[in-house]
C-alpha cells in the first residue's frame, strides 16, 4: 500500500486525475470519434490543457484538424493558434511533410495549395473561422497581417479584419482599427474615424484606448473628437 500513496497524493493536486475529468474526457473522445466536430476541437482543448487526458499537443492539433475540416470554426481557430505558437506541430505534421515535398519537386501548383510554414497554416486557418464571422479569428487573422513578418504584411487587409471584429465588439480591433485611422494605415487617414473606435474602446474601459483618445484631443487639438471617458 506504501507505494500507492505518492500516485495519490499527486492525482489529488491534479485535475487531471480526478473520475469527473476522466468521464467527461472518455465521453468527449466517444463522441468525437463518431464525427462530432464539436465534440472533436473539445478534446483537443482537453488535450492542450491535460483535462482527463495526458497533455499532448501534437494529439490536440490532429483533432482540432478533424473538427476544422468539418467546418467548425473554433477548431480553425484554434489550429491556427497551434500553427502560429508552433506547439504540436513539426516537420512530422502532414502538411509540413506534404508541402515539403512538392517544393522539392518544383510541383508549384501544389506547393502552392497546401503551403509550408505554419504561419502559412495558421493564416489559411484563421482566415476559414474569420470568415464564419469568429471574432477571434478575425483579431488573429487582422493580427498577423498588421505584424508582417510570419506573413506578407498587408494593412489593408489588417483593417478590414479588424474592422469585421471591431464590429462586433472586440475592444483590441477597435483599438486597432482607431491606430489606422489616425494614423492612415491600410485605410484613408481620418481622425474622426479614429475617436470614433477609440471611444467605442474606451467605454469598454481600455486604457490604451482612453490615453490614445486623450492624445487625438489634446496633441493634435483636434476638439470635435470628444473627451475621453
Amino acid at each position: 500500500m506504501k507505494n500507492l500513496i505518492p500516485l495519490f497524493a499527486l492525482c489529488l493536486s491534479l485535475a487531471a486525475c480526478t473520475p469527473s475529468a476522466t468521464s467527461r474526457a472518455e465521453a468527449t473522445r466517444a463522441a468525437a470519434e463518431r464525427g462530432d466536430a464539436v465534440a472533436q476541437n473539445d478534446l483537443g482543448r482537453m488535450y492542450t490543457e491535460g483535462e482527463g487526458v495526458t497533455q499532448d499537443d501534437a494529439q490536440a492539433v490532429a483533432w482540432f484538424r478533424r473538427a476544422a475540416r468539418q467546418g467548425n470554426a473554433e477548431a480553425q481557430n484554434n489550429l491556427g493558434i497551434m500553427y502560429s505558437s508552433g506547439r504540436g506541430v513539426g516537420q512530422d505534421d502532414e502538411h509540413y511533410f506534404f508541402g515539403e515535398s512538392a517544393r522539392q519537386s518544383g510541383n508549384t501548383n501544389a506547393f502552392n495549395n497546401i503551403g509550408i510554414g505554419h504561419s502559412d497554416e495558421a493564416a489559411y486557418w484563421f482566415g476559414k473561422a474569420a470568415e464564419q464571422g469568429h471574432v477571434d479569428a478575425q483579431r488573429n487573422l487582422a493580427t498577423m497581417y498588421q505584424s508582417g513578418g510570419d506573413v506578407d504584411q498587408d494593412l489593408a487587409q489588417a483593417a478590414l479584419w479588424y474592422r469585421k471584429a471591431a464590429e462586433q465588439g472586440d475592444i483590441f480591433s477597435q483599438t486597432q482599427l482607431g491606430v489606422l485611422y489616425q494614423s492612415g494605415l491600410g485605410v484613408t487617414k481620418d481622425r474622426a474615424q479614429a475617436a470614433d473606435w477609440y471611444r467605442k474602446a474606451a467605454t469598454q474601459g481600455d486604457t490604451d484606448a482612453q490615453g490614445f483618445l486623450e492624445m487625438l484631443c489634446q496633441n493634435e487639438n483636434y476638439p470635435a473628437c470628444g473627451a475621453a471617458p
